[in-house]
């Protein structure tokens, strides 16, 4: 059960550092909304295939957990910024 704690956490140690590098270069070519929506999936997408692959969940569960820690992640930056 820490597995499932733990895997979010490991994801997105791997993930955010592509995804800001990949957020800077796309915010100004693309648009805040549209870049930040593909690489939000992109990144729930790739967290999940990590959290699958330390928690044996299955493939649905795997991309709910990184769905719900991306979400509430997601929600916490916008609260700060409101």
């Amino acid at each position: 059960m820490a597995f499932i704690l733990i895997a979010p956490a490991a994801a997105t140690l791997l993930t955010h550092p592509a995804l800001w590098r990949a957020a800077l270069w796309a915010y100004p070519k693309f648009g805040y909304w549209p870049s930040a929506l593909v690489l939000e999936a992109a990144v729930i997408l790739i967290e999940g295939v990590v959290i699958l692959g330390i928690t044996r969940l299955a493939p649905r569960q795997a991309i709910l957990v990184s769905f719900v820690a991306n979400s509430a992640s997601v929600l916490a930056g916008w609260l700060v910024t409101v």
